[in-house]
């Protein structure tokens, strides 16, 4: 789990309820109130995190086409609040994204869990 900041930016960006991250339980959606004070998205720290998944999927040798679209998209997702989290050097935002990748292809089932 992301720090509480980047998680509550990624719930804002994924239009989420930070409950149902945290938990699992209640909607996952968040209430009209939290959709209309969300912040747009940036393109280029989205196209920016968007890469970085695409290399670190490079680097761990998995298969981004045998993935669903909703796990590569959660790995987007967490990378992008990475990126929006100023307390964080660009070598620690590849490294967490490193990790996150790998972590969710073996939950997917491309990677084995060694």
């Amino acid at each position: 789990m992301p720090p509480f900041d980047a998680a509550a930016r990624l719930c804002i960006a994924a239009r989420a309820s930070l409950e149902w991250l945290a938990t699992g339980k209640g909607l996952r959606e968040a209430s009209q109130g939290a959709q209309e004070i969300a912040a747009p998205l940036d393109v280029a720290t989205l196209g920016e995190a968007l890469g970085i998944v695409d290399s670190s999927l490079q680097l761990v040798g998995g298969d981004g086409a045998a993935l669903a679209p909703t796990d590569k998209a959660r790995m987007v997702m967490n990378v992008y609040g990475l990126l929006q989290d100023s307390s964080l050097k660009h070598s620690q935002v590849v490294g967490a994204a490193l990790k996150a990748v790998k972590s969710i292809l073996i939950e997917a089932g491309v990677l084995p869990d060694l």
